[in-house]
């Protein structure tokens, strides 16, 4: 299976607005609250690759730990530069390497727990990864701002949305 993120929008029945915002106005704090409000619709992430099965990820935590790393990750591969992206969550523990190869990208996968990846190198377009990586992102902001309108306006998801990252 080729490696792929992606999150699935919620419904049109997602939970309403429990008329919170952001904590707090720093960049982690932003992300870690719009995945909260999120994770309590149906919205779901899904991660593929390195094997047939998806991954165990979750909207609240894995999706906020991956998208807290998007922009240095984005401005790596836009800059054909080796970066990495950790799922760093209890029972996660894995860790993609990113390293530029001419107009493709090798990811490899460094799993810190007892699951091993198979296989442990993955290819794709440097494009192709940027434009998942960049959809990731946007369907993330569009999402958080539909269920969650006080979002709408706060930075960097009033930009995510439109796809300036």
């Amino acid at each position: 299976m080729t490696f792929s993120m992606v999150l699935t929008a919620p419904s049109a029945d997602a939970e309403p607005d429990d008329d919170t915002g952001p904590s707090h106005d720093d960049f982690d704090s932003v992300v870690m609250d719009a995945c909260n409000v999120l994770s309590r619709t149906d919205a779901r992430f899904e991660v593929r690759g390195f094997g047939p099965h998806p991954w165990p990820v979750d909207v609240s935590y894995d999706l906020s730990t991956a998208l807290e790393q998007l922009p240095d990750v984005l401005a790596g591969i836009r800059a054909t530069k080796r970066v990495t992206l950790d799922f760093y969550g209890q029972g996660m523990g894995r860790e993609l390497v990113f390293t530029p190869q001419r107009d493709d990208t090798e990811i490899v996968c460094v799993s810190r727990t007892s699951w091993t990846p198979d296989p442990a190198t993955e290819r794709m377009t440097s494009t192709e990864l940027e434009r998942m990586l960049v959809r990731l992102a946007m369907t993330f902001a569009v999402s958080v701002s539909r269920v969650a309108p006080r979002f709408a306006g706060v930075a960097p998801l009033n930009q995510w949305r439109t796809g300036d990252l």
